[in-house]
């Protein structure tokens, strides 16, 4: 869906030192690819607005040329992170090669466009523009075309992360479909589409139907180790173990995790440490305690010997000590330990404070609402909304699932009409019924 092009160094020199007039398409693309080359994004952009300004009478209406130097201005735009410019040039190019009856190229674009509103959360945009993509496919290469495929599973995975879940369902349903009618068992875009099935189901609150299709990808990744690395397989494993934790089948839940630990072990160290944090969580969460203990010091051991001091799993191991810590009403040790989290989060962030250490400090106010400090726990809950609302936005998701967080422990602290005002926001962002049913 993307595409770059190396241009040698010194034709990215020559290009960049003498901006030229009245090109054709083939020069203009010579032109923006040396600017894509040596990323300079600010530099693209002067000299293509001059371009576009001056219209070189060669170029003619809805030219070769002016649609070639929208599209790199697009691409300029979207490297020096102006979003909503880079939107707007991509709109243009993909509206003048449909102009020139140029379908395959207005394909490419809408594909482009979508790839660029994705990556920039606007999810409802991207599923627009895949949707245009799938229309131009459709055209070029039939309803049943491995093409069209492509961008059903495109725009499906753009109305999952959207939420629209009942179109997310039926796009995927039907990439699946081709798929599996025209490519080989154990090719890896039946497994792509297999695993967003999977996670889509997953977030409808369907489980059971969640597993299926995990084991169908799994059942394929583990039948042919070569068409991807082990760590896909590994991440298989991880997110059946999280649905069977759900459905209680816990010997499942463990075997799963066995499996992902040896697949990531010899080759990623820090993704085999996450597997252990979730062994400790789920045995804390289960009440096997013993177990739990035998878990935290074995993850700890591990990435003391095989990750950097200042990785960011050392963190988490803090994390999950604090909270073994705070079920057996420990709460100044659990203190201790959250503080020690985030120390850490922020020293693997070169001393920079992390995004993520708000979930660290809602924990860390949690343990200090048990001690009876409550100014010190609503100083560490306005910072943690600080921290998630400058990560995720004042509406993103996940400041609406954190401010529910926050008003569970103002409840714990007493402070009910605190409590009940982060509810109302949390409810206007996060249709949660466990958030409505505490207001």
């Amino acid at each position: 869906m993307t595409r770059t092009t190396w241009i040698a160094p010194v034709l990215v020199c020559i290009v960049l030192a003498a901006p030229a007039r009245g090109q054709d398409g083939d020069e203009v693309r010579s032109i923006g690819d040396g600017y894509k080359g040596a990323q300079d994004w600010v530099g693209g952009i002067r000299a293509f607005e001059e371009m576009l300004r001056e219209k070189p009478a060669n170029w003619g209406a809805d030219s070769d040329a002016e649609a070639a130097a929208l599209w790199y201005l697009a691409e300029f735009h979207k490297g020096a992170k102006e979003v909503d410019k880079a939107d707007r040039r991509y709109e243009q190019a993909m509206h003048m090669r449909e102009r020139r009856k140029e379908d395959r190229i207005a394909a490419i674009i809408a594909m482009d466009l979508g790839l660029h509103r994705f990556a920039n959360g606007r999810y409802e945009k991207a599923v627009e523009a895949y949707d245009r993509a799938l229309a131009w496919q459709i055209k070029l290469h039939g309803k049943n075309s491995l093409e069209a495929a492509q961008q059903h599973h495109n725009l499906g995975y753009a109305a999952k992360a959207g939420e629209n879940y009942a179109r997310a369902g039926t796009a995927l349903k039907k990439a699946y479909e081709i798929r599996t009618s025209q490519l080989a068992p154990n090719d890896l875009r039946i497994v792509d589409t297999l695993e967003a099935l999977a996670d889509l189901s997953s977030r409808r609150g369907e489980v059971a139907r969640s597993n299926e299709w995990y084991l169908k990808a799994r059942d394929i990744l583990d039948a042919n180790p070569t068409i991807a690395p082990p760590s896909r397989l590994a991440n298989v494993n991880k997110e059946l173990a999280e649905n069977y934790e759900h459905l209680h089948e816990f010997d499942k839940t463990d075997a799963c995790l066995r499996r992902a630990f040896e697949l990531y072990d010899a080759t990623d160290p820090a993704s085999a440490a996450n597997v252990m944090n979730y062994q400790c969580w789920y045995a804390i969460e289960r009440g096997q305690y013993s177990r739990a203990d035998v878990a935290l010091d074995s993850y700890r051991k591990y990435c003391e010997q095989r990750l950097p001091a200042n990785h960011m799993q050392q963190a988490w191991v803090e994390s999950a000590f604090g909270h073994r810590h705070m079920v057996a009403n420990r709460y100044a040790d659990a203190e201790w330990a959250f503080r020690s989290g985030i120390d850490k989060l922020i020293a693997s962030n070169s001393g920079r404070t992390v995004d993520n250490a708000y979930t660290l400090r809602i924990s860390l106010a949690k343990s200090l609402v048990k001690q009876g400090r409550f100014p010190d726990a609503k100083r560490e809950l306005r910072t943690a909304l600080a921290e998630c609302e400058r990560m995720n936005g004042p509406k993103g998701l996940a400041t609406g699932g954190n401010l529910w967080s926050i008003a569970l422990v103002l409840i714990d602290a007493k402070e009910y009409d605190e409590a009940r005002r982060q509810l109302e926001r949390a409810a206007t962002i996060w249709d949660n019924p466990e958030c409505k049913c505490h207001l």
